[in-house]
């Protein structure tokens, strides 16, 4: 009997082993899906991070654009603010920064009062050419009004060039009244250049619209041309646009469509800081799923242990990958707050900084020093932009020398800088004397010497003085020992371009 019991268990040692197998069979599958899940989310992830990133990218060197002309605005709002001019004066001058500036994009350059009298740098004459028109009623003048905000126009086709045009425009106070409204006309070629010509990810693009959703750039253009204005996005005809225009104004990243030329792709897109306009980003969405379906066809014929491998990989790939775009952003938020010429704080930073200041924080023990470059037109002019280049790399390193780790350095404009000092009037009197050693005894390779005038006002010497009044006092004592330096080596200042 004790046999045939032995011979009745073999059977059922039997079916449990293959029971056995089964099971462990069976959770190998599970294991295999849910490993399979977790690494094709992971990946899914992965690629909205990076396309995300891509968006981000482009929509920053898209608002480098706009800052810079927006900078460039500001700037020659603050000087008309400033200086009183008349009409054939403030013409001159306009002409002048068009010609210094010599930026083959800035189109033109154009004040017009609130007495209807325009003054451009292009020497139009509206009093002569269009004594009718009143511009003070064209959509660049009459949004400035009420805001100290700079306002960008769509962009229009330009009847003379062919050329996609925006304006810039925002209004000119003096003594806390608007005396009118300054504009520039800027060919939007070099933004269209980056966008159309840089490297994109096969079979996706990126398109810009403007603050009405009005097309910019699209490859279509059969559906996306300029009559006046741009087509908006929800106006085109295809049935899936509306949707995008609901997704940027909800805020809804990831949308799918079904695309002009009957491509699925996938959307993403980041604002342009501070001109209400976005960047799109269309990408093939066969490139955003391609590495989970690679990898469910991998599943099917690999082992647990080839699975592990796959997530530890991916894992590090990813961690990989995300320290990668960290330190990236990280070095393109440093350069946002450097000027790239010199490598000193630009304006930028200087706002932020001020802004901390008039909060009142560090005001107690603030000096201010106001620099300007003495001649630099007259060396691009002689000696070409390199030379004055070099000029202005001049003038930075001896700033660098000589001011200490108490100070804060920033180039503010064309010539001018801005040192910010928090010490002694002492302290700061012994470094301006390193500073007038340093720049008399620089030399470069094409621009000989280096002048540079500069006036230096301490808060604790004038503490019923706010921070924009110490500024403009520095600002004054500057102007006044540029004229000095002009008077005592009898040099024509109006003939250097150094007003």
């Amino acid at each position: 009997m004790k046999k045939e019991g032995e011979k009745a268990t073999k059977p059922l040692v039997l079916r449990s082993i293959v029971i056995a197998l089964l099971i462990t069979a069976l959770c190998m599958v599970l294991m295999a899906q849910a490993s399979f899940l977790i690494s094709s989310r992971a990946i899914n992830d992965l690629a909205v991070f990076n396309y995300k990133l891509l968006t981000d990218t482009k929509a920053y060197v898209a608002m480098q654009w706009f800052s810079g002309n927006r900078l460039t605005l500001e700037n020659q709002c603050f000087a008309i603010a400033r200086n009183e001019m008349n009409r054939k004066e403030l013409q001159d001058y306009l002409a002048s920064f068009l010609e210094v500036k010599n930026d083959p994009y800035l189109y033109d350059i154009y004040f017009t009062s609130t007495e209807n009298v325009m003054a451009a740098g292009t020497d139009y004459d509206n009093l002569v050419d269009d004594p009718d028109i009143d511009y003070r009623q064209s959509r660049w003048y009459t949004e400035t009004i009420d805001t100290d905000e700079v306002i960008y126009s769509t962009a229009y086709v330009d009847p003379d060039t062919g050329r996609l045009v925006i304006t810039l425009s925002k209004r000119v106070m003096r003594d806390g009244i608007m005396i009118g409204v300054l504009a520039i006309d800027v060919f939007v070629d070099s933004l269209v250049e980056f966008f159309t010509s840089e490297s994109v990810l096969e079979n996706s693009y990126v398109f810009i619209v403007d603050s009405d959703m009005g097309v910019i750039i699209h490859p279509d253009s059969d559906s996306f041309y300029y009559d006046d204005t741009p087509h908006r996005l929800d106006s085109a005809g295809l049935s899936d646009y509306p949707k995008i225009v609901e997704a940027v104004t909800e805020d809804k990243q990831g949308l799918i469509i079904s695309d002009y030329d009957g491509v699925k792709r996938t959307i993403y897109f980041q604002a342009i800081e501070g001109s209400g306009w976005y960047v799109i980003n269309a990408i093939d969405n066969s490139l955003i799923t391609a590495g989970t379906v690679s990898l469910r066809n991998q599943f099917l014929g690999v082992a647990a242990f080839i699975i592990l491998c796959s997530i530890l990989i991916d894992l590090f790939i990813r961690l990989s990958q995300y320290r990668k775009s960290r330190l990236a952003f990280e070095e393109v938020n440093d350069m946002a707050h450097m000027d790239s010429l010199t490598m000193l704080f630009n304006r930028r930073t200087y706002e932020e900084d001020t802004e901390r200041i008039r909060a009142g924080e560090g005001m107690e023990d603030l000096i201010l020093v106001s620099l300007d470059v003495n001649g630099l037109k007259d060396c691009n002019d002689k000696l070409g932009h390199a030379a004055g280049d070099e000029l202005l790399r001049g003038a930075a390193q001896c700033m660098k020398t000589a001011f200490d780790r108490n100070s804060k350095i920033y180039r503010i404009g064309g010539d001018e800088f801005t040192v910010l000092i928090h010490g002694s009037v002492g302290d700061a009197h012994l470094m301006l004397s390193r500073f007038d050693a340093e720049v008399a005894s620089w030399q470069g390779s094409m621009a000989k010497n280096l002048a540079i005038s500069y006036g230096f006002v301490a808060a604790v010497e004038n503490p019923n003085l706010s921070f924009d009044e110490i500024s403009a006092l520095a600002d004054d004592l500057m102007y006044t020992n540029k004229a000095e330096y002009y008077r005592r080596s009898g040099i024509d200042r109006r003939r250097q371009g150094d007003y």
